[in-house]
């Protein structure tokens, strides 16, 4: 358990990075008068970090494939034990872990397809996502007459939310 939670708050730095963005976007469509959706603030806020929880829920459910097989985890335990060498009477309390290329005795599973599942497909679809919110925020705001406060707020808000998820 102490893994998959750790798995979750890792891929979560960048899986919350569009809520901001869609927060942005449904409060200045609402504000704006575009009248094509009138969502309470709760609703606003739940829409906005859904496709965050979604994400984080499917790295939770990816996160189980670290926990080795029986079979698998001697190996582990065995690797563990040469490497830090390890007598046959000490205790390894837990192991686990994950090989470059499919293992047989771990159900074929390996970091290959971890990689490809929590890493890399919730980061472009996270800032897919970001980057087309941050784009219709920008058109929504070239689209109606704001105060010049207000458009200067507005683009350094979105001068913000580039530079937070450039780190």
């Amino acid at each position: 358990i102490r893994f998959v939670v750790g798995l979750v708050l890792i891929t979560a730095t960048w899986q919350l990075t569009p809520a901001p963005s869609i927060f942005q976007y449904l409060t200045l469509s609402k504000r704006l008068g575009n009248g094509h959706h009138s969502m309470s603030l709760n609703n606003i806020i739940l829409t906005s970090y859904t496709p965050s929880i979604v994400m984080m829920v499917a790295s939770a459910i990816w996160a189980f494939d670290f926990i080795p097989t029986p079979q698998f985890e001697q190996k582990i335990i065995e690797m563990t034990r040469r490497f830090y060498n390890f007598s046959d009477d000490e205790i390894v309390p837990f192991a686990y872990g994950l090989t470059f290329q499919p293992d047989s005795s771990n159900n074929t599973r390996s970091l290959y397809s971890l990689r490809c599942l929590s890493v890399v497909l919730t980061y472009f679809i996270t800032y897919g996502l970001f980057f087309f919110v941050l784009f219709r925020v920008h058109v929504l705001l070239q689209k109606n007459v704001l105060s010049k406060m207000t458009q200067k707020l507005q683009r350094r808000f979105m001068q913000l939310q580039l530079i937070q998820v450039s780190f």
